[in-house]
């Protein structure tokens, strides 16, 4: 019983350890300005151009 018990508090903390994941980069993404959020395609875009 006490097995069981730990194994689904391990899974319940693997849970919350991936949605605080997930929303550390959801708020990590909203506090960026929009053009800070551009900028890497813009980048992006450059470095193709030049391989070309």
């Amino acid at each position: 019983m006490h097995h069981l018990e730990t194994v689904e508090k391990a899974g319940r903390m693997k849970r919350y350890k991936v949605a605080s994941s997930h929303l550390a980069t959801l708020l990590r993404f909203c506090r960026r300005p929009e053009q800070s959020a551009v900028d890497p395609l813009a980048e992006g875009e450059e470095g193709d151009a030049e391989e070309l």
